[in-house]
């Protein structure tokens, strides 16, 4: 499956307050945005990125194989949590779900 050339922008934990405010507005476009699926793999659980993900304004939130996050799907392998796992398993579900062209 060939993957597209995306736009990407980093943010740093100094980018989120001691009170959890968003303080970069890259960031906080990033979280409004209504992206049809967003893809969160990070097997060491940083709150950064969990908190993110949280409040991502996200149509469909898929992760890996991360403990207590507001996704609507989870990918887990128990035996394996590497990365390649994770997207074999998500190559065969979006296969599922890709919509039909017409």
């Amino acid at each position: 499956m060939a993957i597209p050339e995306l736009d990407t922008f980093f943010f740093h934990s100094k980018d989120i307050s001691r009170l959890a405010q968003i303080k970069n507005p890259d960031l906080k476009q990033f979280i409004r945005s209504d992206f049809d699926i967003l893809l969160y793999f990070n097997s060491k659980n940083t709150f950064e990125l969990n908190y993110i993900f949280g409040l991502s304004q996200s149509r469909f939130k898929i992760s890996g194989p991360v403990d207590n996050l507001d996704a609507d799907f989870i990918l887990q392998d128990p035996k394996n949590k590497e990365s390649d796992t994770f997207i074999e398993q998500l190559e065969k579900y979006l296969e599922l779900i890709k919509p039909n062209k017409k």
